[in-house]
């Protein structure tokens, strides 16, 4: 199941690279958002990145498409104990997960998309493959599945003169529900980026 995710994920991305429209590539620093996950992962990260191809629509104001966006979350949480399932671990205790969110999304430009700025409010939704791992140095606890993904951002691009390029600043929010394997996931994050209109 992982490796027809991913083969999915390489076909959205080929596709998405040869969409009409607007495509962006945007960096994201993370904050996880409390709950189970907030206690997993505590600590803001610095690893995330995203690619999105978007078509838009007769109004030009309206784009849908989608994103393929990788999240590397770690926590040195150092020496302490971890309860999961009734069973209980002491040591030197990292922990981390990787998240591969693929969404179909829709943007909303509240000016002209080619105007100097944009403000632009956008939804995404799919599912993400995700692993989440405790580490103590001898023993591991892990966990990976594939799960629903709901994003929302606010944000504005800051375009070039003539409109076909610019900056992307937002900020995001991203929620995957709880499996069997995995905790209930949700962060906030901050992203930059570059943008450009074809």
């Amino acid at each position: 199941m992982k490796r027809l995710l991913i083969a999915c994920m390489m076909l959205f991305a080929g596709y998405a690279s040869n969409a009409q429209g607007a495509s962006e590539f945007t960096y994201q620093m993370s904050f996880p958002a409390g709950g189970e996950f907030g206690d997993f992962i505590s600590k803001a990260t610095w690893v995330g990145f995203t690619y999105q191809g978007r078509k838009m629509l007769s109004d030009e104001q309206w784009s849908v498409g989608g994103s393929f966006s990788w999240f590397y979350m770690v926590d040195e949480k150092g020496v302490t104990t971890y309860e999961k399932d009734n069973v209980a671990v002491t040591g030197y205790v990292t922990t981390f997960t990787n998240i591969f969110p693929l969404l179909m999304t829709a943007q909303y430009d509240f000016q002209d998309p080619y105007g100097t700025v944009v403000p632009f409010v956008r939804i995404g939704l799919g599912g993400a493959w995700q692993d989440q791992r405790l580490d103590t140095g001898i023993y591991e606890l892990k966990g990976d599945d594939i799960q629903f993904a709901m994003n929302g951002e606010i944000g504005v691009r800051l375009n070039r003169a003539g409109g076909r390029s610019g900056a992307i600043i937002a900020a995001t929010y991203h929620w995957m529900p709880g499996t069997d394997e995995l905790l209930d996931t949700n962060f906030f994050g901050v992203k930059v980026g570059f943008s450009g209109l074809h």
